[in-house]
């Protein structure tokens, strides 16, 4: 029953508006309010205007650039006392559409474009003027601004851009603005596939220019965004993780395989073609250094430093001179066990011959007299079973890898740990 109410009153609220609308009536209406009426006058000695943001789509945030694009219209609300009148003198019509060719409007622009630094305006956009003076506005547009990047944090960073309305002309005793409500409205928002809008809000704020000394009223609409990572994490992330434990394992390669310093050599290259790749998304700004390309640049250093040190371990491996007793001695005991490789240690064929040759060159001791009376066997003195084998340029060179694979996984582990721990903390502080 009350539902049959409701549509009964709504049919008759249309019928009512509908039968209002009279093309004489409303022509009279204009007659008399706009013969008069002077376009090129503000309607009071401070004008107060209105603004809310309509937000359709962000359509792209530029890193590189520093370049926010957002669609959207405005919504501009102001009164004019001299487009009132009595409904009921003219039908009950409570409203007319006009445009700016034949009342007065506020002259607005964006002041952080970089685009289209122009007033806002537009013969075809009708304005809607109420009973009460009250005239709304409604330009749309795709508004380009500048933008100020932070990338510390980049790819699990947060931008605020921002769309700034200034009076133009206008100053402060003259024109002021004001946010209408929340100041930004997001009913027809609809979502990026880059970048997700975690808050919107708007500011009221004042300028002076130093040229004439005025001051000039200025609304801000600023749009908090939060960069996805889904597409960042597998494309960057994953990439960046891999490369970083390839680089390292160039020294588990064994020096013989003959592929050591061309995997180093490629591993190298894959870092400095992919620094280049992000490079390019990055502003070309040393105000602010991104946290991913510090250490993508730390790890093609020691990627750098490896193909050195593969240099240096192959040339160690293919000597065929003696090892120093220093060289020897410092191996096994302070690399060896800081390493806690025993395979390093194995007994080599060199090894075993090393052994004979101790075993040969034991001098038998002569029989005494005492040990010939009783024809007793001469002592042979074994060979102590602590003695330690000597060391070849081979063992030495893989010593050198063992430790230098360790110092190689404890930084690039450090380095990715501490990395996406303040990558991952800005993430979830940031929504």
């Amino acid at each position: 029953m009350a539902g049959r109410r409701l549509l009964l009153l709504v049919i008759l609220t249309h019928n009512y508006a509908t039968l209002a609308f009279d093309i004489s009536n409303e022509t009279q209406l204009r007659s008399d309010l706009l013969t008069n009426y002077s376009l090129k006058s503000r309607p009071d000695a401070v004008t107060a205007v209105n603004l809310v943001f309509n937000i359709i789509t962000i359509n792209e945030l530029v890193t590189r650039t520093q370049t926010f694009s957002v669609s959207g219209y405005f919504t501009v609300v102001w009164n004019d006392t001299r487009l009132k009148w009595d409904k009921k003198q003219y039908n009950n019509i409570a409203f007319f559409f006009s445009d700016e060719t034949e009342i007065w409007r506020p002259s607005l622009v964006v002041r952080n474009a970089i685009d289209d630094l122009d007033v806002i305006a537009n013969d075809n956009i009708p304005l809607r003027v109420n009973d009460v003076g009250e005239i709304y506005w409604n330009p749309p547009g795709i508004y380009k601004t500048h933008c100020d990047i932070d990338i510390t944090y980049y790819p699990f960073d947060s931008q605020e851009c921002s769309v700034v309305v200034q009076s133009w002309g206008y100053n402060l005793r003259e024109l002021d603005l004001f946010k209408f409500g929340s100041g930004v409205d997001t009913t027809d928002f609809e979502r990026n596939g880059e970048w997700d809008l975690i808050g919107a809000f708007s500011e009221r704020e004042e300028r002076t220019h130093d040229v004439d000394s005025e001051t000039y009223a200025a609304v801000s609409f600023v749009f908090k965004l939060q960069r996805k990572p889904d597409y960042y994490g597998v494309n960057i992330i994953l990439p960046v993780v891999v490369l970083s434990i390839l680089s390292a394992l160039v020294f588990v390669l064994p020096p013989d395989s003959g592929e050591k310093m061309g995997y180093s050599l490629t591993v190298l290259l894959s870092f400095a073609v992919f620094l280049t790749l992000i490079a390019d998304r990055m502003p070309t700004t040393s105000r602010d250094t991104s946290y991913m390309a510090v250490y993508l640049s730390v790890i093609m250093c020691l990627s750098g430093m490896s193909v050195l040190l593969t240099i240096f371990v192959l040339d160690l491996n293919f000597r065929e001179d003696e090892v120093p007793p220093w060289l020897d001695h410092v191996t096994n005991t302070i690399i060896m066990p800081l390493v806690c490789v025993r395979g390093c240690q194995r007994k080599s064929t060199s090894t075993a011959v090393s052994d004979e040759r101790r075993l040969r060159n034991i001098k038998v001791r002569p029989a005494t007299r005492k040990e010939a009376d009783s024809d007793e066997e001469p002592t042979v003195r074994e060979p102590s079973a602590k003695v330690r084998a000597e060391l070849t340029w081979k063992d030495i060179a893989r010593t050198v890898d063992a430790l230098m694979f360790r110092i190689y996984l404890i930084i690039i582990v450090a380095m990715s740990t501490i990395l996406f721990s303040i990558l991952g903390t800005q993430a979830s502080t940031s929504k």
